[in-house]
């Protein structure tokens, strides 16, 4: 259903299916002339791998398309109808880097035998802490926009002119959703440097220079664009102090209308 990649895929897969199944039979007839039995038992571990997440991926989409079927007003609810696709996305995550470590470990080490079981706990230390570190960045930047999405199903429509002077007033929104924007842009940067700095310590990178680097820099911008910062400032305290939010209508002298 839908459109993009994976009905692309649903719907020519057996060119799919095709190269896979003629995968499996020459890892078979290697395995009888070699009698090496890792190959199609890694080859037989992937495709199954491949499978249960080709079918957890339906179960999800189904679950999704069940919940906001039969139960249309609860889903239109600020938080429950959020809920879902947040646990939806983050058991998606956490599913594929499992498989994904799975299949890099089997292939690796088992069948290739590129690098041994010795290597391989060296390797996994610090790939796994990378992986771990990146996919709790995934999970808090999901947390951010569940916390700071929009509560209402759509856009605050914007009166005309003629609608003010009527007497109609603008829903405006709430204190948080006008200021959400600024926050998702300083959790953001947050979140992003602190899980680039702790991946790069993770792999032997050594962060001070980093640091030292973007202090330097950050105390030079400080002083050069003091004007920029001086405005950066008074707006985040402007919104902050709630003078207005976003849909209310405002008349400022030189310019007047609907934020």
């Amino acid at each position: 259903r839908g459109r993009g990649v994976k009905s692309a895929v649903a719907q020519r897969w057996h060119w799919v299916a095709l190269p896979i199944m003629v995968a499996l039979g020459l890892a078979g007839a290697y395995d009888v002339l070699s009698d090496r039995f890792e190959v199609p038992i890694g080859a037989l571990l992937t495709l199954n791998i491949f499978v249960g997440l080709l079918l957890v991926e339906t179960l999800l989409s189904f679950i999704v398309r069940t919940y906001r079927a039969s139960a249309p007003a609860r889903f239109q609810r600020p938080v429950s109808g959020r809920v879902l696709p947040f646990l939806i996305r983050a058991v998606r995550a956490t599913l594929w880097v499992m498989a994904a470590a799975v299949l890099v470990r089997t292939w690796i080490v088992d069948v290739l035998g590129l690098v041994d079981e010795q290597g391989w706990t060296e390797l996994h230390h610090a790939w796994s802490t990378t992986v771990v570190t990146a996919l709790l960045a995934y999970f808090a930047w999901e947390a951010v926009h569940f916390a700071l999405g929009r509560r209402s199903d759509g856009p605050t429509p914007m009166p005309s002119g003629q609608d003010i002077q009527a007497g109609q007033a603008p829903a405006s929104a709430t204190r948080l959703e006008t200021i959400a924007p600024i926050l998702r842009i300083g959790l953001g940067i947050i979140i992003f440097m602190t899980a680039a700095l702790t991946i790069l310590s993770s792999l032997g990178v050594s962060i001070t220079p980093f640091i030292a680097g973007a202090s330097v820099f950050g105390l030079a911008i400080s002083f050069g664009s003091q004007a920029l910062v001086r405005d950066i400032v008074s707006g985040v305290f402007y919104l902050a102090d709630d003078a207005f939010r976003v849909g209310d209508y405002i008349d400022c002298g030189k310019a007047k209308g609907t934020v």
